[in-house]
């Protein structure tokens, strides 16, 4: 083998192996120009807490059509659940050791009930996940090979179609999310959507009415918070009635702290679309609405408190990340204090700071999904969120050295 091969070989195994070394950051997914083939790629984070350079097409025999979700096993091991998607089929399911190389998935798999897959959380030694098509929740043993563990399938309002958008995890339920409409495109007529509280077994234990075409489910400080965009979204316009709602999982109380069509800002024109939170209490809002011809979204990041949320406030701006495509929802890292963004077509992250940009050329693809590696959004009981995916077995200091070689212009201060 020529040195130069020799090289690219070594450069290839340093840039994988960095996966296991730094901490987690994020999975994510891309698609070709065409929609009909994908691959899965890595952003990490360096020792020094910079994210990148995106490490693409770790797996690449991916279709069209793909979500990404993490989840803890019955030992607490961090899994990635990588779900792709073929219309009127069930989804085909890989599960892959968060801290992993990727190349292997622990498991593979295609369950019935999960058609167009929404959300994962984890629940015990139970893996609840639902899918958009099918409305269901299916159950599985993660200590027994993934083994069927009970379903839920929800009925909704007569006349209407159903969905499922999300679930979570609270205390000792799971909480999923559905949507419900009816009509043709693109005059969709939205119902409330609907939170639903179930038993480890699935079984039905509650459900109290939330805002219109619920988008996110989020648990903080052991309240769900639900953002609904409150009907079909709209070329050129926002809906008033678009809205972020608190629910308390033991009581279903339910209360509403921000409509857009009350938010008291004069250049106001957005549906609310997604929402995050640190550790210390600091609430990050996606907001936005696209231009009439649909070729952009204009969409701001806003940064408040749970005190000033609680009193009806957005906060202020923190950021723009306007732009074009059809991905757009924000997570908070914070095992790394980064706060992530599918922008459209990018990927984007925040801290301390500064901000980075991973366009198509950095990923390698068309951006369609991400998940954070080691800070879960439905954690078990009695974790904070999780923990690093940083392990030993591999210099450090020699990474260093590589990155700058391997990835120098991989992705784009913005």
């Amino acid at each position: 083998m020529s040195i130069r091969r020799t090289l690219q070989a070594f450069f290839l195994t340093a840039i994988l192996l960095a996966a296991s070394v730094a901490h987690g950051g994020v999975v994510y997914t891309v698609v070709d120009d065409t929609y009909t083939s994908g691959s899965l790629g890595r952003v990490i984070i360096s020792p020094s807490g910079i994210p990148g350079p995106a490490a693409p097409r770790i797996v690449t025999n991916l279709g069209g059509d793909h979500s990404l979700y993490t989840f803890r096993d019955a030992a607490g091991g961090l899994r990635v659940l990588l779900s792709q998607y073929t219309y009127g089929q069930p989804d085909t399911v890989w599960i892959y050791d968060a801290a992993g190389g990727y190349r292997t998935p622990l498991k593979e798999a295609k369950w019935s009930g999960l058609v167009n897959c929404r959300g994962a959380a984890s629940l015990g030694n139970a893996l609840y996940v639902t899918g958009y098509d099918a409305a269901k929740v299916s159950g599985f043993d993660t200590g027994d090979d993934y083994a069927a563990a009970g379903s839920f399938t929800y009925n909704g309002t007569a006349g209407y179609n159903y969905h499922g958008q999300g679930i979570v995890r609270a205390g000792d339920h799971v909480f999923a999310l559905f949507n419900e409409e009816k009509g043709q495109y693109p005059n969709f007529e939205y119902n409330g959507g609907r939170l639903v509280k179930l038993t480890p077994d699935l079984k039905e234990a509650g459900r109290v009415t939330v805002g219109k075409n619920p988008f996110s489910a989020k648990l903080h400080g052991g309240m769900i918070y639900v953002v609904s965009t409150g009907g079909a979204q709209k070329g050129g316009d926002f809906n008033r009635d678009s809205v972020i709602q608190r629910v308390n999982p033991n009581t279903l109380a339910i209360e509403t702290l921000l409509r857009a069509g009350e938010i008291d800002i004069e250049s106001w024109n957005y549906d609310l679309r997604d929402i995050t939170f640190t550790p210390e209490g600091d609430v990050y809002i996606l907001a936005g609405s696209y231009s009439e011809d649909w070729a952009r979204f204009e969409a701001r990041i806003f940064k408040t408190t749970l005190k000033g949320l609680a009193g009806g406030s957005v906060g202020s701006e923190y950021m723009d990340v306007s732009g074009p495509g059809f991905v757009w929802s924000i997570e908070y890292d914070s095992v790394d204090d980064i706060l992530w963004c599918a922008s459209g077509n990018s990927l984007r992250a925040f801290g301390g700071g500064d901000s980075w940009l991973f366009d198509s050329e950095a990923l390698g693809g068309n951006f369609y999904s991400f998940a954070v590696v080691d800070a879960p959004a439905n954690p078990t009981p009695g974790d904070g969120g999780g923990g690093g995916c940083n392990a030993a077995g591999f210099p450090v200091f020699l990474l260093i050295g590589l990155l700058p070689i391997l990835g120098k212009a991989s992705s784009r201060r913005s």
